[in-house]
């Protein structure tokens, strides 16, 4: 899911006018590993330093980062390596869901979408302040579609693509991350798009990757569906 998101945040971006690019820090033996979660192996392979070279290269204004209800702890360590090098003078931007980070020249809690569109028009007036309120909900049917170039080099899309058909859900499964998002961001979180604008993605997605492939992921009452 937040392959997606990103993909649409930096599809944002280019339409503002900005280059975006991808640092992919693969998570082996995390949280969000499918097969075998080994959380001291990964605590003892993560090396956040590793990513100042390639970062640094790019040479970015901003490194922007959307947290999860999993990953607060990585961006933090993240941070941290980006703030000690000389060598990456960028500033830090935050998409916060519930956490603080002090390490970072701006955050902005809110609903991944409206918070980066607030980061983008705090960046066309020329400053940008430390602490940014995304108000509201996006209009998911008005928002661009994804960037599947982004994530070009870590997956192949010829094979299969996911595809969201709304956010949220109106169930309350307690080990879900579903119902982290709803109480952050209100029960307004749970609603679905059109389905022509769902339809005009998977074409584009088949005029570019022609993939094999489709996974629709949707929430209801019964909880995930496909």
């Amino acid at each position: 899911r937040d392959t997606r998101t990103l993909e649409i945040l930096s599809a944002m971006a280019l339409a503002a006018g900005h280059g975006t690019a991808l640092i992919y820090d693969q998570d082996l033996f995390g949280v969000s590993d499918n097969v075998i979660s080994l959380p001291a192996l990964n605590r003892f392979l993560f090396k956040p330093e590793r990513l100042v070279p390639e970062t640094a290269r790019l040479d970015p204004d901003w490194l922007v980062f959307l947290e999860n209800p999993s990953n607060g702890g990585w961006i933090k360590d993240i941070c941290r390596a980006f703030k000690k090098s000389e060598d990456l003078p960028a500033k830090i931007a935050v998409l916060s869901l519930q956490s603080e980070f002090p390490e970072a020249d701006s955050v902005i809690p809110g609903e991944a979408e409206k918070a980066f569109e607030s980061f983008l028009n705090a960046i066309d007036t020329g400053s940008v302040p430390a602490v940014i309120k995304a108000e509201g909900l996006a209009d998911l049917d008005a928002l661009p579609l994804p960037d599947t170039l982004l994530f070009s080099g870590a997956e192949d899309l010829s094979r299969s693509y996911m595809v969201y058909a709304g956010k949220g859900c109106s169930g309350n499964c307690s080990y879900c991350e579903e119902v982290l998002y709803k109480r952050a961001l209100g029960s307004g979180y749970v609603r679905m798009r059109r389905p022509a604008r769902v339809i005009e993605e998977l074409v584009l997605v088949k005029k570019k990757h022609g993939m094999k492939e489709i996974i629709s992921k949707m929430r209801n009452s019964r909880g995930c569906g496909r």
